[in-house]
Order: C-alpha cells, then structure tokens, then sequence
C-alpha cells in the first residue's frame, strides 16, 4: 500500500509539473481514496483548482490576443471573408481548448487541425496542438509544433515552455534550458516556467539555483509539490 502511495504522489507531481490538470485529477482523487481527508489532499485539490483556473485564464488571454492581432490585419478589401475565415478558426480553437481540458486529446487536435486548415500561420493553434500531442505521448510532434509556432511568433513564451518541456522529456536538457530561460524573458510571471527550470537546476546539482526557482515558483502559485520539491535541495 505504502509503495502504491508514494507511485500515486509520484504520478500527481509529474502531471502538475507538466500541467495535465485532467490526469492530475484523476491521480488525486486516487490518492484520496488511499489517504482520505487528509491536510495533504486538501493542498493538492487546491493545487489543482489554480491549475485549472491559471490554465483557463491563460487559454482565454492567448483567444483574445488572437482576435485581437486578426482584427489589426484584416484588409479592408477582404475583411469580409476573412471575418468569416477567422470566426470558424476562434469556434475551432475554442472548441479544442474544451476538448483539451475534457482530457479529450485526441478530439482536441482534430479541432485544431480544422483551426490550421483555416488559419495555417497562427502560432497559439500550434502551441495548443504541441500541448494536447505531449499528452498523448507524441513528444516528437509535440516539439515540431512548438518550434513552428516560435518561427511564427518569437515572442510566444508558452511556446518556448513546451518546448523545453519536450526537451526535457527527451533529455535534451541543454536546449530545454534556454528554452525556459527564453520563456521567463518574455514571461516572469509563469510559475510552471520557474518550475521546470528549477527541476533541471536540480538535475545538474545546482542546487541554489533550484531553490531559488521554487521560491519564485512559490511566490506566483504556491502548491504543496513545489515545497516538497524545495524542501528536497536544502
């Protein structure tokens, strides 16, 4: 029971620390049910419920973006159909965000695949597709859309984090490093990012640098997983 307990801890950390809110409930409500009402439940659901609401919040910042830099390029001439064009792409990347949250990966990248077939050059679809391959464990597709979208949008801090975390998953722990560098440039405020660059610090045994990356972790959304985490490089 023991070792099914520290497998389970073990499963929600991952999945908090790569952001897969749906898989991280799942393991949690698990875990609840092998440690129920415990303080240490308590702390992982409220991880959870920032996880979701950060998520959402960042979901609806890269929509609005979205329609924001469209509408500043529509020509004139043709802002009629590309009206059109670009409000069957916002339907579609909306509903792969659903899908996305709803666990429903692969649904979810058949949406964004009719988002590129709309809009072939908009760089959140593919950041968004890279999220829901990673899920899937295509960790190879996943960093090919996240590289397009960069050369798309270089100012795309989500896209440099997905990229780093492919990277990290195939040890490419270099690259995946200026990654998460690059990301926190265009982006302070990711705490996933601080994170992620954390753990790395950690694997190189540099273990100020990891502390001080959880804190800052911390400071943006506090959860149980990044104290432990901290707490491990004292």
């Amino acid at each position: 029971r023991e070792k099914q307990i520290v497998s389970v801890r073990t499963a929600i950390q991952s999945y908090v620390q790569t952001e897969q809110w749906s898989k991280a409930e799942q393991s949690i409500a698990e875990l609840d049910s092998l440690v129920p009402g415990s303080a240490e439940m308590r702390d992982w659901r409220e991880t959870l419920a920032k996880g979701h609401e950060a998520d959402r919040q960042r979901k609806e910042k890269a929509t609005a973006d979205l329609r924001a830099r469209q509408a500043a390029a529509d020509d004139a001439s043709t802002r009629d159909v590309q009206s059109g064009i670009t409000l069957l792409a916002q339907n579609a990347l909306q509903e792969g965000n659903r899908l996305y949250h709803s666990g429903k990966h692969q649904d979810a990248i058949a949406a964004y695949n009719r988002v590129l077939a709309l809009k072939p050059n908009l760089a959140d679809a593919y950041v968004f597709r890279g999220a829901s391959y990673f899920s899937i464990g295509d960790i190879h597709r996943a960093l090919l859309d996240c590289q397009k979208a960069i050369a798309l949008d270089p100012k795309q801090a989500a896209a440099h984090f997905n990229c780093g975390v492919a990277r990290m998953r195939l040890n490419d722990d270099r690259h995946a490093m200026e990654d998460f560098n690059k990301a926190i440039e265009l982006d302070d405020k990711g705490a996933s990012y601080y994170a992620n660059r954390g753990s790395l610090f950690a694997k190189r045994q540099e273990h100020q640098k990891a502390v001080d990356d959880y804190t800052r972790a911390i400071q943006i959304q506090p959860s149980a997983s990044l104290y432990l985490r901290r707490g491990d490089e004292y």
